[in-house]
């Protein structure tokens, strides 16, 4: 740390720079923690505490209420204790890239909301933070997710994830009763729903959406927009499914992450 100041009878005025390397924040009881932190962090005006504007943060991986981030940059500022600024923030996310801007948050209560926007999320990777969804997925993602963090979980609101129409992906669940039980209940016959979970089995899709509205009951109405073929079975029709499930999005990020190693 580097200190310089002024002092006279009634006042002192100090400011300082601190620098961190390979700095560490971990919070157990929240499963909360940030790796590789690197800063240089300008104080104007000790003893206030308050940092200059437009500080920057790096870090090489972090994980909030078991969300996983592989690492990113904060452009921030220190308004006082109870206030921090953050401009910016970049995350790199399921191999793509999340984006939030002006974010304002309690450090000392941990409750803040933000929205972020996803870019080139890798349908791959996401698919694998789902313990209950087996299968594979291939993909480009994006879209924007309003998130609140509180209690060291995270609550969804209402945000969409998407493929670009025309970028193929690949989707491959090896059990569909969570996406296809609501078709039969609809009035769809077993026959139909029987195609419907067969070409899902191994499905190439040209369009791919879920759009996602938090409830009150803590569970979230998913409605899913989704167009392909069976890439296996050519005597199976096209798919052009739009279906919407009720299912506790939050309970499955906040119990079934797994953190990355």
């Amino acid at each position: 740390m580097k200190l310089a100041g002024t002092y006279s009878q009634n006042n002192v005025r100090l400011n300082a720079v601190t620098t961190i390397a390979n700095g560490k924040v971990s919070l157990a009881e929240k499963k909360s923690e940030i790796n590789g932190i690197a800063a240089t962090i300008e104080w104007p005006d000790l003893p206030r505490l308050r940092t200059a504007a437009h500080q920057r943060l790096t870090f090489t991986s972090a994980a909030a209420g078991g969300l996983p981030v592989d690492g990113g940059e904060l452009v921030w500022q220190l308004e006082s204790p109870e206030a921090l600024f953050i401009e910016q923030a970049t995350l790199n996310w399921c191999g793509g890239l999340l984006h939030g801007y002006a974010i304002q948050a309690n450090p000392r209560l941990q409750d803040f909301a933000l929205t972020l926007y996803a870019e080139n999320i890798q349908m791959e990777k996401l698919l694998t933070l789902f313990r209950t969804v087996q299968g594979k997925a291939t993909g480009t993602l994006y879209g924007r997710l309003p998130v609140r963090f509180q209690g060291g979980k995270f609550k969804f609101q209402n945000g969409f994830l998407y493929a670009v129409p025309g970028e193929a992906g690949t989707l491959a669940l090896s059990q569909t009763g969570w996406l296809t039980s609501s078709l039969g209940q609809s009035g769809v016959d077993a026959a139909t729903v029987k195609q419907v979970e067969a070409a899902l089995a191994d499905l190439k899709f040209r369009q791919f959406r879920m759009d996602f509205d938090s409830e009150g009951s803590g569970d979230s109405l998913l409605r899913f927009k989704i167009n392909g073929v069976s890439r296996t079975n050519p005597n199976l029709p096209p798919l052009d499914l739009n279906i919407n499930v009720r299912s506790p999005l939050e309970q499955l990020f906040n119990l079934g992450l797994r953190l990355s190693q």
